[in-house]
């Protein structure tokens, strides 16, 4: 009895012993690529007009932050981090309003932060009332605040209608 329970258990250990390693590098091969890299990075181009820029929002996490105005009215914000951060569950919050020293100071996110994502080289959409506020980058895993940022929204853009003939702002028909 003794005899077969070791030849069965030696089998299975070989077994283990192959496909172990192969089951970890199939799934280090599988995980998704890091999102910060600066190749992977939001084509201003495409989001519209450029209104706010501030590479230096954030104390502690190098990160870009960049507010468009779109064809549409609305205002995407792209963060785009300039290393790799070192939470991979961080995830970006919007709070309206210029907040108390309370609640900047608190380990927690502030009663009215709104989620916009997770830290990707993508742009979110900003709450239509967005003109100034605070940027929180929240780890959830460790279930603190990593960094935040006050920015402030020009209220309008910048970007005015051609004027047609007449001088009158309107489209213009060349």
């Amino acid at each position: 009895m003794i005899a077969p329970l070791r030849r069965r258990h030696f089998h299975m250990f070989v077994m283990l012993a192959v496909l172990l390693p192969v089951a970890v590098a199939l799934a280090i091969g599988a995980r998704p690529g890091d999102s910060s890299r600066a190749s992977e990075a939001v084509e201003s181009e495409s989001l519209g007009q450029l209104l706010v820029e501030r590479p230096d929002l954030f104390s502690t996490v190098d990160a870009s932050v960049r507010v468009f105005d779109t064809s549409n009215g609305g205002r995407l914000l792209a963060v785009t981090p300039s290393a790799a951060v070192r939470t991979p569950d961080t995830l970006i919050y919007w709070l309206s309003g210029t907040p108390s020293a309370d609640a900047a100071a608190a380990d927690g996110l502030p009663s009215g932060a709104r989620l916009l994502g997770p830290l990707r080289n993508t742009a979110y959409p900003l709450p239509s009332e967005a003109t100034n506020g605070r940027i929180i980058l929240y780890s959830l895993g460790h279930q603190e605040v990593l960094d935040q940022g006050a920015l402030t929204i020009p209220a309008g853009s910048s970007v005015e209608p051609p004027a047609n003939e007449d001088g009158a702002p309107g489209e213009n028909p060349s």
